[in-house]
C-alpha cells in the first residue's frame, strides 16, 4: 500500500501535517505560554496594588504613632499638684484665646482619681459670650487637641444681644483633661495596715 501516490494526496497530506503541527503547537506550546504570562502579569498587578496599599497603611501608621507619642507626652505633667493645675489652666486659656474666646469665670479645677494611674481635671467655664461659629471652632479644637480633652457638659442659651458677628450665645462649659498620676500602692497598703 503506497501512501501519497498522487500529487494531490501529497499536497493534502502535507497540508494536514502542517495544520496538525500548527494546531498542536498552538494548543500545547503557545496557548499555555500565553496563559502563563497572563497569569504572571495579573499576579504582578495584584502585588503592585498590595504594595501600594501597604505603603499607604505604613504612612498612616507612622502618623498614628507620632500622634500617639504626642498624646502620651501630654498625659504626663511634671511638678506639684498646684503646678499641674496651673499648667492645665494655662493650656486651656491658650486654647480658648486661640478661637477668640475670653476665659471669664474659669473655676478652680476639680481633680478626680480615675484609677491607680490617671486623674481627671475638670474646669467649668460659665457665661461665655460667643457665636455659633466660634463655639464650633472651639469644639473642633478640643476634639483635635493632642491633650486628652473632653467636653463633659455643655449648656447653650441664646442671648438677647446680637454681636458684630451675628447672634450671641451664652455658654456654660465643663472641660475635662486626663493626666497621668500614678498612685504608689505601697503607701496605700501601709496606710491601710496602720488603720487596722
Amino acid at each position: 500500500m503506497a501512501m501519497f501516490q498522487t500529487q494531490r494526496e501529497r499536497f493534502l497530506g502535507g497540508l494536514t501535517a502542517l495544520v496538525v503541527l500548527v494546531g498542536g503547537g498552538y494548543f500545547f506550546a503557545f496557548k499555555p505560554g500565553m496563559d502563563f504570562y497572563k497569569t504572571l502579569d495579573d499576579q504582578i498587578r495584584g502585588r503592585e496594588k498590595t504594595l501600594r496599599e501597604k505603603r499607604v497603611r505604613y504612612q498612616k501608621s507612622k502618623q498614628i504613632r507620632a500622634r500617639f507619642e504626642k498624646i502620651k507626652n501630654t498625659l504626663s505633667l511634671q511638678g506639684t499638684e498646684q503646678e499641674k493645675r496651673q499648667q492645665i489652666a494655662d493650656e486651656l486659656i491658650s486654647l480658648l484665646e486661640g478661637v477668640d474666646i475670653v476665659a471669664q469665670n474659669l473655676s478652680e479645677p476639680q481633680a478626680d482619681q480615675v484609677d491607680d494611674e490617671f486623674r481627671i481635671y475638670s474646669f467649668r467655664l460659665r457665661g461665655i459670650r460667643t457665636t455659633r461659629e466660634t463655639l464650633a471652632r472651639l469644639l473642633y479644637e478640643i476634639q483635635n487637641s493632642d491633650a486628652v480633652l473632653e467636653v463633659s457638659s455643655l449648656n447653650v442659651k441664646r442671648s438677647s444681644r446680637r454681636g458684630d458677628k451675628g447672634e450671641e450665645l451664652s455658654v456654660d462649659l465643663q472641660i475635662s483633661r486626663l493626666v497621668e498620676h500614678k498612685v504608689d500602692r505601697k503607701r496605700k497598703r501601709s496606710r491601710r495596715s496602720r488603720r487596722s
